[in-house]
């Protein structure tokens, strides 16, 4: 089986693989897949993320962890790469 999780993580292609950076040049990632395999729903997704990010940073001028980062519990699956829960304090 091959391990999803590592998806979009070699450091040659994307320089700190494991930061948040929404500038990044994400060109060539495989999150919905690749030719034939390729995620139909993908623009669906794409317009679902981008009017839920924008309806949030429109209501709350302040959104941050409301836990440490250290005690972010992520899911043992390894079919599927997410945290358990993601508490945030918005303001």
């Amino acid at each position: 089986m091959v391990n999803v999780d590592s998806a979009n993580h070699d450091p040659e292609r994307f320089p700190q693989p494991g930061r948040l950076d929404l500038k990044r040049d994400a060109r060539g990632h495989v999150s919905f897949g690749h030719g034939i395999h390729f995620c139909l729903g993908a623009p669906l997704a794409r317009l679902e993320a981008e009017v839920v990010f924008t309806k949030l940073l429109d209501r709350f001028e302040t959104i941050e962890l409301a836990t440490p980062v250290a005690r972010l519990e992520w899911r043992s699956s390894t079919l599927m790469r997410g945290l358990e829960s993601l508490p945030l304090h918005m303001e």
